[in-house]
């Protein structure tokens, strides 16, 4: 039911009860209430974006590290592969000679009459020795030969740079059917360094 009341103000009847309410600013506070709820919750949600993103950045940030870092890795193995083969180079550049020059002046010594049957390298600590152990086959000029043979190790150049003294050390006689043959040795000393 409703209820008007058509007296003016001052005739009409009051309530005894008191509406302690009516005094405060309800409208005003409410709304600052929920201006500043509403306030914080945005202020959360930009928050929570914010960290969420950051995040994700760090994420993917985490992502490339880890894609450069097998990156790197895959050059460093590379690298360490490349070093060992750089340190084999040089270990064979390093080398005073080659065994194959070596050998092809050797080759290239060998005189008429002149049979190497065996060479070898001699080091007892003090002195390191290239010895050559071989045979000559001459009608009474073994010993030419011999000199001849010596002469020419002592003139090759490559035997001329890595040997201080090339000697005649042992020959020995021996009689195959109608044949004179010596066997001899010669040593050639290396110099310091060079082997």
């Amino acid at each position: 039911m409703i209820e008007i009341n058509l007296l003016p103000e001052g005739l009409r009847k009051k309530d005894n009860k008191i509406n302690l309410l009516s005094e405060l600013p309800i409208k005003r506070s409410a709304v600052i209430v929920v201006a500043i709820f509403f306030g914080l919750q945005i202020l959360a949600t930009v928050g929570a974006f914010s960290v969420s993103a950051r995040l994700k950045w760090m994420k993917t940030e985490t992502v490339k590290l880890q894609e450069m870092n097998k990156e790197i890795l895959a050059e460093k193995a590379l690298t360490g592969f490349v070093q060992k083969k750089i340190e084999k180079a040089n270990v064979a550049i390093g080398r005073p000679f080659l065994w194959s020059s070596l050998l092809n002046a050797l080759s290239d010594s060998i005189t008429k009459g002149v049979w190497l049957t065996n060479f070898s390298i001699i080091n007892d600590g003090k002195i390191k020795q290239l010895k050559l152990d071989g045979s000559l086959v001459g009608r009474g000029e073994e010993t030419a030969l011999a000199g001849k043979f010596i002469k020419e190790l002592k003139s090759n150049p490559l035997f001329s740079e890595l040997f201080s003294e090339i000697e005649l050390a042992a020959m020995r006689q021996k009689r195959i059917k109608e044949f004179d043959v010596y066997d001899f040795v010669i040593l050639c000393n290396f110099k310091k360094g060079k082997l």
